[in-house]
């Protein structure tokens, strides 16, 4: 009868390793799911932040070939002019 004892003991004790092992599974998988929500949530600020800079890179570019323009024609009229002078 002990011997029956002993061995239901160790299939209990089995059992409670068994669970606590399947708790630890579980915790871990709930902080690698919270560590992927937090880097997803930094991917999309990243993400926005490009964007923006796009934008903002698009219209630098916009102004700089306005102000690249203006500056030709700017010269071509100090050139008149020059030529007129003389």
């Amino acid at each position: 009868m002990a011997g029956i004892t002993t061995i239901e003991a160790v299939k209990r004790k089995i059992q409670v390793l068994q669970h606590q092992a399947d708790d630890g599974k579980r915790w871990a998988w709930e902080q690698a799911e919270a560590e992927v929500a937090s880097v997803n949530g930094r991917i999309q600020l990243v993400e926005e932040e490009l964007d923006c800079a796009q934008e903002r890179l698009t219209t630098a570019l916009q102004k700089l070939e306005e102000a690249g323009k203006a500056a030709d024609e700017s010269e071509r009229d100090i050139k008149r002019w020059m030529s007129r002078s003389d």
